[in-house]
């Protein structure tokens, strides 16, 4: 097992009962051996596991190859750069771990976000919640306020690869005060069959596909020939007036 839970989390002030298990020495040590050709420090997470943990020792081990920290969990790539590794948060003498997380949302919740978007928006794929918290002695946990340079990389399913290339496919950022999605855009990596796109904090990520609306003929008798005819069926149409 190269991760697990940490359980009971939440956000900042949260206590678990027991602390997250370390990727193992021996997957650590395979992927510092294999950053110079990759070019990053690349770690997977079981295919069952939502989380994946490095202790304080293993990010000092990450940082010494001053290369960025790539941890794939449920399909989801988050990459770290080093910079992103001193933040001050885990400077904190009480940090004894950097918990990273990716769950999808249940069928349930899926569909009332989706309700929410654009009419001209249409949810491609799964909502995935991302979190990368610190973790304390105690197993307090603590949310990182922002990163200075992170990149995620959400998969693009299958069949919606034209759309992704033609730019229609784009990642999205669920405002949770707004209630509505806002774009985080990112670019298709073909080789990949992926998105990638930089934040700087975390929240509930998805990729949203632009669609064509049909526009329904509105007509209206006393127009009839008037100049401004095409422009007040059109507004009428898409529902401005």
């Amino acid at each position: 097992e190269k991760s697990s839970s940490a359980g009971g989390g939440g956000g900042g002030g949260a206590a678990s009962d027991d602390l997250p298990d370390p990727v193992t020495d021996t997957d650590l040590k395979a992927a510092l051996r294999n950053a110079g050709s990759a070019g990053q420090v690349a770690l997977q997470s079981d295919d069952n596991e939502t989380s994946l943990a490095l202790s304080s020792d293993q990010i000092t081990e990450v940082l010494s190859k001053d290369k960025p920290l790539a941890v794939t969990i449920q399909g989801v790539q988050i990459i770290l750069s080093p910079e992103s590794l001193e933040v001050s948060e885990l400077k904190d003498e009480d940090a004894a771990f950097l918990q990273f997380k990716v769950e999808k949302l249940s069928s349930e919740g899926v569909q009332s976000l989706a309700n929410t978007s654009a009419v001209m928006l249409k949810l491609a794929g799964d909502v995935y919640e991302l979190t990368i918290q610190v973790v304390n002695e105690e197993g307090t946990l603590q949310d990182i306020e922002e990163f200075p340079a992170c990149t995620v990389l959400l998969p693009v399913p299958a069949g919606l690869e034209d759309a992704a290339a033609a730019g229609s496919l784009m990642a999205y950022l669920y405002n949770e005060d707004s209630e509505v999605w806002e774009k985080a855009g990112g670019t298709y990596d073909a080789a990949g069959a992926a998105i990638s796109f930089n934040v700087s904090h975390f929240s509930k990520y998805a990729l949203l596909e632009t669609v064509s609306q049909p526009v329904e003929k509105v007509a209206f008798s006393d127009i009839v020939g008037h100049w401004a005819q095409e422009e007040i069926e059109y507004m009428a149409a898409k529902g401005y007036v």
